[in-house]
This record gives structure tokens, C-alpha cells and sequence, in this order.
């Protein structure tokens, strides 16, 4: 899964899968016209996956 994952109206989910980890990066974004704010963006080793992610939208 390399693309953003929409889990509700204006929610998405930019974290990523690593099979083999113990633990995920499971990051949202939820966007609101021009406007969007990162939930649960996890730590930085994730963050270039996550911003990434969230500019695909």
C-alpha cells in the first residue's frame, strides 16, 4: 500500500504497513476545503512516508 487509503468522508489514512514489525505507523489526515490537520503523525523516522502520503492528496 503506497497510496493514501480514504476512511471516511474527509478522513485518510497516510501511515504505512512494514510486514514484520512489531509496531505501525498509522497516521490520519483529515482535510477540510484548503485545510488539514495530521492525527497520531507517529515519530520521525516515519515522517518522510507520512508526508509523502499526505501530498498525494
Amino acid at each position: 500500500m503506497d497510496k493514501p487509503v480514504q476512511v471516511g468522508a474527509r478522513v485518510w489514512w497516510v501511515g504505512y504497513y512494514e510486514p514484520g514489525q512489531g509496531l505501525q505507523c498509522n497516521p490520519y489526515l483529515l482535510i477540510d476545503g484548503q485545510e488539514a490537520i495530521p492525527f497520531e503523525p507517529g515519530g520521525v523516522l516515519y515522517f518522510p512516508v507520512v508526508k509523502r502520503r499526505s501530498y498525494q492528496l
